[in-house]
């Protein structure tokens, strides 16, 4: 909610998910109320990332991991690591307790660079 403070008006929105219920029939979610904070977060996430990507630019994050499925944590941090998905060079920076991500295969450069090219 959001509160004009020239007017003290209240503005709201309601945001809704539709998914498929178990016959096939479409149900639909109050956003907030009824979806995963995993979900929440990366709906949140997903728009400054893209743009980043598109533009070149810096996103910061604390605390990445916090909600998230580690395979989708590892697969935003190869977004910003590949050429084919960032060829602008936008920068990802943050904060993780997560030790997982520090795996050669994900953050080291030089194997990443080295199996990119022919």
């Amino acid at each position: 909610m959001r509160v004009d403070s020239d007017t003290g008006t209240r503005h709201s929105v309601n945001i809704t998910s539709h998914h498929l219920d178990v016959n096939g029939r479409q149900a639909i979610f109050d956003f907030i109320k009824h979806e995963s904070a995993g979900t929440q977060r990366v709906a949140g996430l997903v728009g400054l990332i893209l743009h980043a990507l598109e533009t070149g630019g810096v996103v910061l994050v604390d605390e990445l991991e916090c909600s998230l499925h580690p395979l989708l944590m590892r697969e935003l941090l190869l977004m910003f690591k590949k050429r084919r998905t960032n060829p602008k060079g936008a920068q990802l920076i943050i904060t993780t307790h997560n030790t997982d991500v520090l795996d050669d295969s994900i953050l080291r450069l030089s194997k990443l660079l080295s199996s990119a090219r022919p």
